[in-house]
């Protein structure tokens, strides 16, 4: 069994650190056909996606992989406005949960906004992983 790693601080450690950047940004921009007028820019050494700013929203390059283009379902956007949090901030599974409940309001007709989200649903922070929340 391999011995545990030591922490070098008391400080939580959640992973490493971004590898991207300001150089890199050009080829991404090339790579996944992000139009010029989208701003970009690399993480200092110690932020971390929840430090963002109000205007920015942090997109991991996973997520241009997959084929994400910036489309933010209305929904979600609705949430994270009225939270005043970022939209990268919310788990996979809080986005398709949102999704979902999106997509059947428009199939049947009817508009879901927050209220009603909160009718059924609380947002807590994640107990793991501060900056994060879920349903």
């Amino acid at each position: 069994m391999a011995p545990l790693r030591r922490r070098r601080s008391c400080f939580f450690d959640d992973g490493p650190r971004t590898e991207i950047r300001e150089g890199d940004l050009a080829d991404m921009r090339r790579k996944y056909a992000i139009h010029p007028s989208v701003g970009m820019r690399s993480p200092s050494e110690f932020e971390r996606a929840p430090d963002g700013g109000a205007n920015e929203i942090a997109i991991y390059e996973a997520y241009l992989e997959a084929v994400f283009r910036g489309v933010i379902p209305s929904l979600i956007g609705e949430v994270s406005s009225f939270f005043g949090f970022s939209f990268s901030q919310l788990t996979p599974l809080t986005w398709r949960t949102l999704m979902v409940i999106q997509v059947l309001g428009e199939l049947h007709g009817f508009s879901i906004g927050v209220h009603e989200i909160l009718y059924s649903y609380c947002f807590a922070p994640l107990v793991n992983k501060a900056g994060f929340y879920h349903l």
